[in-house]
């Protein structure tokens, strides 16, 4: 029989913490078999890397608060002396990570650099999390250990100081020489300092997310033959190619948790030393939008023949302004018929056969009719552009279906008269794979999500690996969250004022050789958009399928 007096007390206890601003509800138990270095080990080099993993039984009281776990690396003789401590946190619950059982199995991971003054530590860890109303605004990704800055410590501190922990590990930082460990070490940066100094609070920013790295002084081989890959989740599924860059500039990123990742491979033929990533996982408060980083200007990009790019260029520009179902407000006809015009003279300014369908009625046969005869006319290498100018909206059952609104549309029974996102992929695979078109490309004047986005940073394009390779893409005017906006000053769409101005010449940001790329074409759409609207409009790129991305050359020299 369990001691009742015990329970009741702990019960107690239990409720009157839960009232404090910075409840403790819930305890951790460390598995001692799972306690592992998987870098470092218990006796290391002054400033070396650690990286210690361990799993845990974990209990969290049922809430809506963030759990943080509390970590401390604690030198010997200096249990009283909590100042000297390395205080660190990890995110072990959330009300809106909704991670999976695969998920929540995998281990805690503590990466730091054990201390420079030669002696014994031990690494700590507190046996009840910290529960907190709001994310932290250093926090990392979910049981991936972040250094807390001054005010998150003083959230965390108290619960290793004041409640009682349990010993991870111990090690010794050796006063001697350790044996040379020849494997590369990644040391990472955010805008030139610290990853966990940086300001990564989002919203509209003057320069981009940039990450840089660096093997380290103490790896002493031929440094020629190192590569990188690096990635960001979620954006990249998986790792990149290995290059020999050493930096990377993010404008755009959405709010939430993300991870950095960067890893070193040395080769010289005669062996392979393959470094462990290092990783940065921080949350953005808002969407982190800055002009893009423009690394080429004032230099030439790589040469091309434009003019044999491309067999043909073909264009559809549809506006739909009148609508039979009233939950869609009615456009201010004029102000359509400028974006139409508007992309008509700039595509036509690239080269492009321009068909408009512009009237008082464009119902989804119409439109059906002359995405067909856009198709069949097309040919092998040509590039197909369609615009779009009505509302978007998605689907009433299944949020994850978008659709484009046409005359005869009713959102209440979308799969009958209205343009299925979809509807346009398979467009744009007809294309692609019955008539051999080189590239395809929708521009969609309302807001989506659930494209396969795409991330571009800004660099000089090598232009003859973008327009070889087949590929569709779609831009759109925001998230799904956000409203396509008109624009009272310019009398037309905020997106597509600037979706023309970049094709007249204006989104030339990064080679400068009259070339404009879909990737600027994109960034300089997608900043000027934020910026003008206060980033409550944000366009987007999706990926339909393939690599190739459109590229534009306007013909003759804008006057101003």
């Amino acid at each position: 029989m369990p001691n009742v007096s015990i329970l009741r007390k702990w019960f107690i206890l239990l409720a009157f913490l839960i009232s404090q601003q910075t409840a403790y509800a819930g305890g951790v138990q460390v598995i001692p078999s799972s306690v592992v270095f998987t870098e470092g080990g218990a006796k290391v080099a002054p400033g070396s890397q650690i990286v210690l993993q361990f799993r845990a039984n974990e209990y969290h009281f049922g809430s809506k608060k963030y759990a943080y776990l509390t970590f401390a690396v604690i030198p010997e003789g200096s249990e009283r002396n909590q100042d000297s401590w390395e205080i660190y946190g990890a995110l072990s619950a959330a009300p809106d990570i909704g991670e999976g059982f695969e998920a929540s199995a995998k281990p805690y991971t503590i990466d730091f650099r054990a201390p420079y003054k030669p002696g014994k530590y031990t690494v700590a860890i507190a046996r009840i999390p910290t529960f907190i109303g709001h994310p932290l605004k250093t926090a990392g990704g979910y049981k991936r250990a972040f250094v807390p800055h001054s005010a998150d410590r003083a959230l965390l501190s108290p619960a290793i100081r004041d409640s009682s922990r349990a010993t991870l590990a111990h090690f010794e930082v050796s006063a001697s020489p350790i044996p040379l460990d020849i494997t590369p070490r990644v040391y990472l940066k955010l805008n030139g300092t610290l990853p966990s100094q940086a300001n990564t609070s989002g919203g509209m920013q003057a320069k981009p997310l940039r990450f840089s790295w660096e093997v380290g002084p103490e790896f002493k081989l031929n440094r020629k033959h190192l590569l990188y890959r690096y990635r960001i989740f979620p954006n990249d599924s998986d790792w990149g190619a290995w290059t020999t860059r050493q930096q990377s500039s993010y404008s755009f990123l959405v709010k939430g948790i993300h991870q950095f990742s960067v890893q070193a491979r040395f080769d010289d033929g005669n062996q392979t030393l393959l470094s462990v990533p290092a990783t940065y996982q921080f949350n953005l408060d808002n969407d982190h939008i800055s002009a893009p980083e423009l690394k080429g200007e004032g230099k030439e990009g790589p040469a091309i023949a434009f003019d044999q790019v491309y067999a043909k260029s073909r264009a559809l520009v549809i506006g739909v302004w009148n609508f039979d179902d009233k939950k869609f407000s009615i456009f201010d006809r004029e102000k359509i018929a400028r974006d139409v015009t508007a992309m008509d003279q700039a595509l036509k300014r690239n080269g492009f056969e321009v068909s408009t369908l512009l009237s008082d009625r464009v119902t989804k046969e119409d439109i059906d009719v002359a995405l067909s005869k856009l198709i069949d006319s097309a040919d092998r290498d040509d590039r197909l552009f369609i615009y779009f100018s009505t509302h978007g909206f998605s689907d009433p059952l299944v949020a994850s279906e978008g659709y484009l609104a046409t005359s005869d549309c009713y959102s209440s029974n979308p799969t009958l008269r209205c343009l299925r996102l979809n509807d346009l992929q398979n467009h744009a695979f007809r294309a692609l794979d019955g008539k051999m078109v080189r590239q395809v490309l929708f521009a969609v004047d309302s807001c989506f999500s659930g494209l396969g986005i795409v991330r571009k940073s800004g660099a000089v394009p090598d232009l003859t690996q973008l327009a070889v390779p087949q590929g569709a893409f779609m831009v759109t005017a925001g998230m799904s969250d956000q409203a396509a906006q008109i624009d009272d000053q310019l009398k037309m769409s905020t997106f597509t004022h600037y979706l023309a101005s970049g094709l007249q010449g204006e989104a030339d940001l990064l080679g400068k050789n009259g070339v404009i790329t879909l990737t600027e074409l994109f960034l300089f759409v997608q900043y000027n958009v934020a910026q003008r609207t206060n980033a409550t409009q944000i366009p987007m790129l999706g990926r339909m399928r393939g690599d190739g991305e459109m590229l534009f050359k306007p013909l003759v020299e804008k006057t101003r």
